[in-house]
């Protein structure tokens, strides 16, 4: 998975507002503890997921005046999603490693651990089901054919064949089978998928559990 990136905007003074919005959330936290550093960017992160208040929003768009348009603000979103995938994928990780821990509570009976996230995606289809069929997964491939609505077996194909007409089947093989396959693979095997047929990636990242709210 790659980091995400800000484009430039076709605004002139875009950067300035970028630079205003990260400007809200750059700063280190002053506290040298493992357990305060965290707690900072718990903080962070909760404000990055929380929902917006129409009062912050209009101070945005007031900020942004009348240069404003849908997609300025997509490219100001963002910059938040960009914060976001840096502390959970980058920051919380790399401070847990430095401490040697894998998971910590806070007082708030909320949770934090580093867990792997697991990314794949077909790069050639063809070297993909060549893959499945190696590592006995065949089953996971999936034929559509193209056809009106009602039942179609292999006695309709064959009539087709006869009849003289051509058609294509489409085959496929869902996204989420094909991650769980290649990360099952990988777990098992300590080996990557082929890269020529599969993009595949294993990644440490923080992930936040919080209590369940009762009514």
């Amino acid at each position: 998975m790659d980091k995400p990136t800000t484009e430039s905007a076709n605004n002139p003074d875009y950067d300035k507002y970028a630079d205003f919005l990260l400007g809200m959330d750059e700063a280190e936290p002053a506290s040298e503890s493992f357990k305060e550093s965290l707690a900072f960017y718990k903080k962070r992160i909760d404000a990055l997921n929380a929902p917006a208040e129409q009062e912050a929003i209009g101070a945005l768009l007031a900020y942004l005046g009348p240069t404003c348009s849908i997609d300025l603000l997509s490219k100001v979103k963002a910059v938040y999603v960009g914060r976001l995938y840096e502390i959970e994928h980058f920051t919380i990780p790399t401070l847990f490693a430095s401490e040697g821990l894998d998971s910590m509570k806070f007082d708030d009976k909320s949770e934090v651990k580093i867990d792997v996230e697991y990314e794949s995606k077909t790069v050639d289809k063809e070297k993909t089901f060549a893959w499945l069929k190696e590592t006995g997964h065949e089953d996971a491939i999936r034929d559509t054919l193209q056809f009106s609505a009602g039942a179609f077996d292999e006695k309709a194909k064959n009539m087709l064949v006869d009849a003289g007409y051509s058609f294509e089947i489409d085959r496929t093989v869902n996204g989420a089978t094909l991650k769980k396959i290649a990360t099952d693979y990988f777990k098992e095997t300590k080996r990557l998928p082929p890269a020529d047929a599969i993009k595949f990636r294993a990644e440490k990242v923080a992930i936040f559990k919080y209590p369940k709210k009762g009514f």
